[in-house]
């Protein structure tokens, strides 16, 4: 009777130590195979349809949307994740409404733009661009442009003729100025050059008073010309808003390619 009782101790003795090295085991195997996505996941998303230190122009005051250009533009895929990857940018807030992400077009410049594209589990990809607002360019197909129409008033370049006006013979300039600004308005061609070479632009000592509409006149006189000038096909200017053309405060300055075939 006693062997049997010392018997069956061993036996369940066996047993449970069978049963703790099953669980170590299982256990050791459990915690050697644990791999999450988030482990796995190493490779950032890919970003397609625009390149680093890609430049996008936009032509001055053309309607542009930077959300609704690159919600078409971009295509970011990712190996892995089962969520589409998403991306956010950043640019200058002196031209985006960061509402809306509309884009003000009559400022030209460069203007830097940093994307970048994440996946679900953190991991980023970074694209840089560059976009480019370009100078106003006035054309035959656009010969009368609205240059400026924001918080201080409307100016529109109504016309450009060459001749005899007033005893001067050259091309002459007509802005005409909504002013919407507390102060007085002038409009007038700045620092002007042709083939690379400066030349004088005159305007008259007027103002338009505030909340008044009325014409202002620049002028570039043949007199002014030199032999380098000859053949021009563009004159590069300035447009300058100012209170007052003599000493005036700035409000704004826009500059501008004036092709020649456009002057009446």
């Amino acid at each position: 009777m006693l062997k049997k009782i010392i018997i069956l101790i061993f036996a369940c003795t066996m047993l449970v130590g069978c049963n703790q090295k099953q669980s170590q085991d299982i256990s050791n195997t459990s915690f050697e195979t644990i791999d999450t996505k988030e482990e796995r996941d190493t490779t950032p998303p890919v970003i397609s349809g625009l390149d680093e230190g890609a430049i996008v122009e936009v032509e001055y005051g053309e309607e542009f949307n930077l959300e609704n250009y690159l919600n078409n533009q971009l295509i970011i895929t990712d190996d892995l994740s089962e969520l589409a990857p998403t991306y956010s940018f950043s640019i200058s807030d002196a031209i985006m409404n960061v509402d809306t992400a509309d884009i003000d077009t009559t400022i030209p410049g460069e203007y830097p733009v940093v994307l970048t594209a994440a996946d679900e589990v953190g991991n980023e990809t970074v694209l840089n661009f560059i976009l480019k607002i370009n100078n106003l360019h006035i054309t035959k197909e656009n010969p009368h442009p609205v240059v400026y129409d924001g918080e201080y008033g409307k100016v529109t370049l109504s016309d450009i003729r060459y001749g005899t006006e007033a005893g001067v013979t050259g091309y002459h300039f007509t802005f005409d100025i909504e002013n919407k600004a507390s102060s007085d308005m002038a409009a007038y061609l700045g620092d002007t050059y042709i083939n690379d070479y400066k030349i004088s632009a005159y305007t008259d000592i007027s103002i338009i008073a505030s909340g008044r509409k009325g014409s202002m006149e620049s002028n570039i006189r043949d007199e002014d010309m030199i032999p380098e000038m000859e053949g021009f096909t563009q004159i590069e200017s300035v447009i300058c808003i100012s209170t007052n053309p003599l000493m005036g405060d700035m409000y704004t300055s826009i500059p501008v390619i004036i092709d020649k075939d456009v002057v009446n």
